[in-house]
């Protein structure tokens, strides 16, 4: 369960971006076409990162893996809403991905350790209900006429309590 409560954590931010976009672009002066460096630094940490992860998993236990990678994300998030500059910006989706991909693999190493094919199957089915509610969440925030900064703190939530769940559940993986 706390795998599966992982995953949908992971997926919450992926979509939140084509939400908040038109607002970030105008908030920032930016063109639309700069959405492309937005998906490329995030695209590059994620891919690096979850590189990165396959060495971690094997220097580190996977709770402390996952307690620094969703306290990453949760920074991330938390610049997100705070970013006062483009360049601060993209390095806080920058953070994002980094957390996201150290989760991803460390998650992944540890079911593909533990669970059955199904089980695995399950997990990324909750990627998927992650990605599709964090559009939700952040179209619900912004229809209530609250800027889009909101929504990332809302969504900033969801890996702090995980991390908080994983400290508590340290000694069972």
């Amino acid at each position: 369960a706390v795998s599966f409560a992982g995953f949908i954590c992971l997926g919450l931010p992926d979509g939140t971006l084509g939400v908040a976009w038109p607002s970030l672009r105008d908030g920032f002066g930016r063109t639309q076409a700069d959405f492309g460096m937005v998906l490329l630094v995030h695209g590059t940490s994620y891919f690096l990162n979850g590189l990165l992860g396959a060495r971690l998993n094997r220097r580190f236990k996977p709770h402390a893996l996952l307690i620094a990678a969703s306290l990453i994300s949760t920074t991330g998030l938390l610049l997100v809403a705070t970013s006062p500059s483009w360049w601060i910006f993209l390095i806080a989706i920058a953070l994002i991905a980094c957390g996201a991909g150290i989760l991803n693999t460390t998650i992944n190493t540890y079911a593909s350790q533990h669970f059955s094919a199904r089980h695995v199957n399950w997990l990324h089915a909750c990627y998927s209900l992650g990605a599709s509610v964090g559009p939700l969440a952040m179209t619900a925030v912004m229809t209530r006429q609250a800027s889009w900064q909101w929504g990332y703190v809302l969504i900033a939530m969801a890996p702090l309590t995980m991390a908080a769940v994983y400290v508590i559940t340290a000694r069972h993986w």
